[in-house]
């Protein structure tokens, strides 16, 4: 199964979940990561995957602002966010 792996911006990021969706794809995985230690921000991170492969997403937020609004997409996401 071909794998891709991208670093992208919060609108790359909605419209190709979007897509994925639309075109009958599923989420495999999503999760965040803490990456102040490093100097960054948060990062929000999917794995979906489609009928060519699996797509692995990163987006990267500034320093201290946490991504949010993805429960639309993702609805477990609620269960999953941070206050």
């Amino acid at each position: 199964m071909p794998i891709w792996h991208g670093t992208v911006d919060e609108v790359q990021f909605r419209s190709l979940c979007e897509e994925v969706k639309h075109d009958g794809g599923k989420l495999l995985s999503l999760w965040g990561s803490d990456e102040q230690t490093r100097g960054n921000g948060y990062e929000l991170h999917t794995a979906l995957v489609t009928a060519s492969g699996m797509i692995c997403l990163t987006l990267r937020s500034a320093r201290h602002t946490r991504p949010t609004g993805y429960q639309r997409l993702v609805p477990a996401a609620t269960a999953c966010s941070v206050p």
